[in-house]
């Protein structure tokens, strides 16, 4: 159901606080998220930087200093060929409407080998081009690896996150390396703030 820009703010304060709200709408200006209609997409952005992305960031680098764990993070930025076929039929205007969007869950295809299952392909009528065989090859490498190792996906210039360097990998061909400091703006702001969160 559409949400109106008060709503949204409504649902920030009620999660975040009134002060907290106030410093994230700055951090989040409304360009290319928001839609006076509908202010989902604006409030999508924000929650899944705060509940996944930092979130996560903020939990890798604490099992990188506190446990000595390796946490390889990856950006996948590769535009699946096959896109609207993937989210047809999805409530998602965004996603559906590809292919110009990648949306969360769109490497499942290629970290599960879709390609490899002949019947599937054939029967959706779906094909991987060269550059989407090329990220699925990448990808089943560098699990591989992992799995194999149980420290390094044996990637050359993949390196792990830690509360020093946040970075992760560009999962687009040509594989071009590391992104460093993801973000970084917005998530050192939900790290000092806390994800317990409880509305205030």
């Amino acid at each position: 159901k559409p949400m109106t820009p008060l709503e949204v703010d409504g649902v920030l304060v009620a999660f975040f606080g009134l002060k907290d709200t106030i410093k994230i709408k700055e951090l989040y200006p409304h360009a290319n998220t928001f839609n006076a209609s509908d202010a989902r997409m604006y409030l999508s952005k924000i929650m899944t930087d705060y509940i996944f992305g930092c979130a996560n960031r903020y939990w890798a680098a604490q099992a990188a200093k506190n446990q000595g764990i390796n946490a390889f993070f990856w950006y996948f930025n590769h535009m699946p060929t096959f896109n609207r076929w993937l989210w047809s039929g999805s409530e998602d205007g965004i996603c559906a409407d590809g292919p110009t969007y990648i949306c969360h869950a769109s490497d499942l295809p290629f970290v599960f080998s879709l390609n490899k299952n002949v019947d599937v392909m054939k029967t959706f009528n779906i094909n991987f081009s060269q550059t989407d065989i090329v990220t699925q090859q990448f990808l089943n490498h560098a699990y591989g690896s992992l799995t194999r190792s149980g420290t390094s996906p044996n990637v050359t210039g993949w390196t792990p996150l830690n509360e020093n360097n946040y970075v992760r990998f560009n999962i687009e061909p040509p594989f071009s390396g590391m992104i460093k400091d993801f973000r970084s703006d917005v998530c050192d702001f939900f790290d000092a703030i806390g994800y317990t969160r409880r509305g205030s």
